[in-house]
């Protein structure tokens, strides 16, 4: 348990299409925004199968749940059954947008 949140990580990266691919991501030492109650952070998610993308998507770490003015915590879920048979990659970029860091971390899976 994290939180409120029950972590089970899967302990191979192969998904079928039946699954759903469970995202957690804590990002630690952001700076806040003007208010300083949430941190001024955008995050973007791709999904790529190969060199295409498949999903783009963009969102500030200020409209997540329980942002707080130095981290967040990115939970989501992404179905699989509207993905085609293949090998796939999801990046993350986390972007500090007062210091201009960045983090990238990514995964690569395999929706049968």
């Amino acid at each position: 348990m994290i939180g409120d949140t029950k972590v089970r990580p899967a302990v191979g990266d192969v998904f079928t299409r039946d699954q759903k691919l469970g995202i957690y991501l804590q990002v630690y030492n952001m700076k806040p925004d003007e208010s300083g109650n949430k941190p001024a952070a955008t995050i973007e998610y791709s999904l790529l199968k190969g060199t295409q993308s498949i999903l783009e998507l963009k969102e500030q770490a200020s409209a997540l749940p329980d942002a707080s003015p130095f981290q967040a915590i990115v939970e989501k879920l992404l179905p699989l059954n509207g993905l085609e048979p293949g090998k796939y990659k999801l990046q993350i970029k986390v972007t500090d947008n007062v210091t201009n860091r960045t983090v990238s971390p990514s995964a690569e899976f395999t929706v049968q």
